[in-house]
């Protein structure tokens, strides 16, 4: 009966196992003749397995400063969030030459990591066995980083892996309005790895991941306008010229109205024609008629009252 684990250490490159010899046993029969039966137990290797084991932390957009600037909602969930060693060694059953160590796995590097920032996809960079980060177009996104504890050994159970969120991470595309609740995930499948008492390690493929809260944009207290002038109508109407500089045809910039938003992290804004805009009373009228919007497609909208079109509105690339 084996009531202990038992070191592979043999000094055989590759031998999981073990012999032990615990001396010969014979058989003997009354006329003296005997038998040699056995001399040696081999002993099999135990080693940890994944298992179904799940850990998270959030961070939140919301938080940035720096490479973006997020605009905070004053919650509890910041940029940065801390796995200890202990809950990433919970996804592993340990087997009999507990406990395992953790550690960061080198294979990662170059790795996709299934998100993107500002269009461009996240790599995991494998800095050094402390230090891992996730870089989009040179960009350091996020950084992952092992400490050791109290007890001043890495890999113990009192290790802190600690996230922490530098860049905008590209979201699902919210319906107009929406808020900024919305979260996406990261797998951290693969990047670490765990090892038991004599050697014997397995990558942890599943269980450990991080859930990072969306930015939006937000209205601000920020006006523009343009002038027009009736005087210079001609057409439809005919107005009487004042000479003066303001004629019927004005714009504003893209930039004028993106400035109307605060970004957020996730910035540039750029700035569209809104279909739901269609048929939505101006509040002006026109020789007596309501003049509604009519959304004539992605970058023309119309002012119309009674089929007259009383003003356009176009969007053109500068």
């Amino acid at each position: 009966m084996l009531i202990e684990n038992v070191s592979n250490a043999d000094g055989v490159s590759g031998n999981d196992n073990n012999t032990f010899d615990i001396g010969g046993f014979s058989l003997s029969s009354p006329n003296a003749a005997s038998a040699v039966v056995g001399t040696a137990v081999h002993f099999e290797d135990d080693g940890p397995l994944n298992n179904a084991a799940t850990v998270n932390v959030n961070v939140d957009e919301d938080e940035l400063t720096g490479l973006s600037t997020g605009i905070t909602d004053n919650d509890a969930t910041t940029t940065v969030a801390a796995f200890t060693g202990a809950q990433i060694a919970g996804l592993v059953n340990a087997g009999a030459d507990q406990p395992v160590t953790v550690s960061l796995n080198p294979l990662i590097d170059n790795v996709d990591t299934g998100l993107d920032s500002k269009g461009s996809s996240i790599l995991f960079d494998f800095v050094d066995a402390t230090h891992v980060n996730g870089v989009a177009d040179g960009r350091t996104v996020f950084t992952l980083v092992q400490t050791a504890g109290a007890d001043t050994k890495l890999g113990t159970a009192d290790d802190a892996f600690t996230f922490t969120l530098l860049d905008q991470i590209d979201h699902t595309p919210l319906a107009t309005g929406g808020g900024d609740a919305e979260t996406i995930a990261l797998s951290l499948a693969s990047v670490f790895v765990a090892t038991d008492g004599d050697g014997d390690s397995v990558v942890i493929d599943a269980g450990a991941s991080v859930t990072i809260e969306n930015d939006v944009p937000q209205n601000n207290a920020a006006t523009v306008n343009v002038n027009v002038d009736e005087d210079e109508l001609t057409g439809l109407s005919t107005g009487i010229t004042d000479n003066d500089a303001t004629t019927t045809v004005a714009a504003f910039t893209g930039a004028q109205i993106a400035g109307l938003v605060n970004a957020g992290a996730d910035e540039p804004v750029t700035v569209s024609l809104n279909p739901l805009i269609d048929n939505v009373d101006t509040g002006l009228d026109s020789k007596g008629s309501s003049i509604l919007f009519d959304f004539v497609d992605a970058t023309h909208v119309n002012g119309v009252a009674d089929g007259r079109t009383v003003f356009t509105l176009v969007q053109t690339a500068g």
